[in-house]
């Protein structure tokens, strides 16, 4: 359960609700339960001080005189006193306990509440007149998909998908696209770096990678932005339909190899901030490579915003800020039936308003799952005062600093062929550039497009001039 956004102008209901972070309800519990520890802490000095009165009260010597007496008279009356206080101190903690568990019990008995769809978790998508416009809803498919039973048939699917060569995941080559770099403004806030996911779309360049440079400080900031799932079969684009297969089944290991060889071309370098977005997919992938990152790199990896992303399985590292934007038409953040951990570090905004597809428009998704909508819903974070919603927007605000002018630079993932050997892991370090020629420095990195601004003109798509570097993924 989260706690309710801001209300709509129509009925004074709310437009969203927000789970996660500082102000969430599980992290209150665990508060509880450390303001109990620390309560029982207390109790336990009061009982020692009542001990130690007591041995002094039993002293030899004390009462032989009258200001003696007066003195035993105050130590037993301070024994008694000590002695109320801790038992009272005592009865407190236990309540606090209690009460923790009994909130932690009825969240979980709320959730058990939510309904059901029964085996087949995509059923609503194919009956007509089925709420949004006949695709389940995002509740209704994190339970359906809940059993193991359903888990075990989604995932054998995957493996056949696999083993008929349309899925396999592969290791990615990384190539820089060639031209001037492009100066494009970019500001701590949700709304624009999920911005660039709009970009990306809009220019549909298949496999590019966004990594956005911010020199401030004598330290480089870099926002990497991995694309949706892209349009097309073509088996070497990681982020086309079967890039998801990576995601679910292999935690991106290729992908964030790739974009660990693409932070290494922009010459990132030990302690530099990384800040991951993505859409769809693309932030199914910046999830897991966040992970990667966090745990076995040299960057410091500061940010993690994803929207309409099956983030709830992934295990980010403690202190990793991410805010995770969901619609409860959505029914694709669902899909690895896992609700997205109430933990202080991570926020979900999930959006409660009706949203419908434009006449006209191809459906998709769902209407639940357009990148308009969602870009409305960072609009919704950035402008709340929600206190989980401020903290984590803050490690945001503090990571890039006030409206500021970033390099743009565009990287191709590509999947080797099926035919290719297998490269053999590197070993335990993050991955590196297989062979090749020198790769270009940050002066002359080759970039996209010319001019400035929020938004990135589209330029033309040619190949690069230099050969790829190969990407070995991270030893499993």
């Amino acid at each position: 359960m989260g706690a309710l956004g801001a209300a709509d102008t129509a009925g004074d209901k709310p437009v969203y609700i927000v789970a996660g972070g500082s102000a969430g309800l599980l992290v209150q519990y665990e508060d509880l339960v450390r303001i109990a520890g620390r309560m029982e802490l207390a109790a336990e000095r009061l009982h020692s001080l009542r001990e130690q009165a007591a041995e002094l009260w039993q002293e030899p010597g004390v009462g032989t005189s009258l200001p003696a007496d007066r003195i035993r008279v105050h130590l037993a009356g301070a024994v008694g006193n000590l002695a109320l206080c801790a038992a009272a101190l005592d009865r407190l903690v236990d309540g606090v306990r209690e009460s923790a568990r009994q909130y932690a019990a009825t969240e979980g008995r709320i959730q058990l509440m939510l309904p059901s769809l029964g085996p087949l978790p995509l059923a609503p998508w194919i009956i007509p007149g089925h709420r949004a416009g006949g695709f389940p809803t995002l509740p209704q498919t994190e339970s359906a998909l809940a059993s193991p039973a359903d888990e075990r048939a989604m995932a054998a699917a995957m493996w056949v998908v696999r083993k008929m060569g349309f899925g396999k995941p592969r290791p990615v080559s990384v190539t820089a696209l060639p031209g001037k770099p492009e100066l494009v403004q970019v500001e701590g806030t949700a709304r624009s770096i999920l911005s660039r996911s709009e970009v990306l779309k809009r220019e549909n360049r298949e496999g590019v990678v966004e990594i956005l440079r911010i020199d401030e400080a004598g330290k480089s900031i870099f926002v990497v932005t991995i694309p949706g799932t892209q349009d097309g079969a073509n088996g070497s684009n990681p982020f086309g339909f079967t890039g998801n297969g990576e995601s679910r089944l292999e935690e991106s290991r290729y992908v964030a190899a790739g974009v660990a060889e693409a932070l290494r071309q922009a010459e990132a370098e030990a302690g530099d901030s990384v800040i991951l977005s993505g859409y769809s997919q693309g932030g199914d992938h910046a999830a897991n490579v966040a992970a990667e990152l966090g745990r076995d790199s040299e960057y410091d990896v500061d940010f993690l915003l994803t929207a309409g992303s099956p983030t709830g399985a992934t295990d980010l590292p403690p202190g990793l800020p991410a805010l995770h934007l969901e619609h409860v038409q959505d029914w694709v953040p669902g899909i690895d039936s896992i609700a997205n951990p109430d933990t202080a570090d991570r926020v979900t905004l999930t959006r409660l308003d009706p949203v419908t597809t434009p006449a006209g428009e191809d459906v998709g998704l769902g209407p639940g799952h357009r990148l308009d909508h969602y870009q409305q819903a960072a609009a919704m974070a950035d402008a709340s005062d929600d206190a989980s919603l401020r903290t984590v927007l803050g490690s945001l605000g503090a990571a890039i600093g006030t409206a500021t002018v970033a390099t743009r630079h565009l990287y191709r993932f590509s999947r080797e062929p099926l035919t290719q050997v297998p490269l053999r892991h590197a070993g335990p370090s993050m991955p590196v550039a297989k062979a090749g020629p020198s790769l270009p420095t940050a002066g002359s990195m080759p970039g996209a497009g010319t001019g400035a601004g929020g938004g990135a003109r589209s330029v033309p798509d040619v190949e690069p001039h230099t050969r790829p570097a190969v990407c070995d993924p991270l030893p499993r």
